[in-house]
């Protein structure tokens, strides 16, 4: 028999059960062996007798953690990022992983960049205030301009424009994003 809520609460905030529920919302993959031996920990810091394998599996759905099933893998995207745009997307920030996964799969039109030729902005999580800048034939990521890009930009938002749009061309990196983290591959 599976726990009642109240059994349920002696445990439900162990450590373990807390780092299963954050990689879960971030769509990392974890291994089976690691999702059981957390919750095996967790339900024993409560309950040493209870362990068995229909407990491990109903705190498993408990914490949004596949258990007993193959998990699907988390695609990855690879593409060209500017060597010097490297700091300024790398990390793990759903938006920024949501931006850089469009221009990776061509799927980001966007708009063109105030006084550009050729380079494409979108708006990071929706943000008019932070944009990626990107060329659009060839797909490379060139940065990231912070500052809302228009006709009318602020003198230091174009300059920093035109210096994120002239690495157009210039080395680049090989990069991915897995989940919501970009990184180098």
């Amino acid at each position: 028999m599976a726990f009642t809520s109240i059994q349920y609460n002696r445990f439900k905030d162990h450590p373990n059960l807390e780092w299963l529920r954050r990689n879960a919302a971030s769509s990392r993959a974890i291994h089976q062996n690691t999702i059981r031996a957390k919750i095996e920990e967790a339900i024993r810091s409560a309950y040493p007798d209870r362990a068995t394998e229909d407990n491990i599996r109903w705190v498993a759905q408990k914490v949004d953690t596949p258990w007993g099933s193959p998990h699907r893998p988390i695609e990855q995207y690879l593409g060209q990022v500017h060597q010097q745009a490297v700091a300024e997307i790398e990390g793990s920030d759903a938006q920024m992983a949501q931006a850089v996964r469009m221009v990776f799969n061509k799927t980001a039109d966007g708009r063109s960049a105030p006084g550009t030729s050729g380079i494409n902005h979108i708006h990071v999580g929706g943000n008019a205030q932070l944009n990626l800048l990107f060329d659009l034939a060839s797909a490379t990521i060139l940065g990231v301009v912070n500052g809302h890009m228009d006709g009318q930009m602020k003198p230091a938002i174009r300059t920093e424009s035109i210096k994120v749009a002239s690495r157009k061309g210039g080395a680049t990196v090989q990069m991915k994003v897995s989940g919501n983290t970009v990184s180098q591959a």
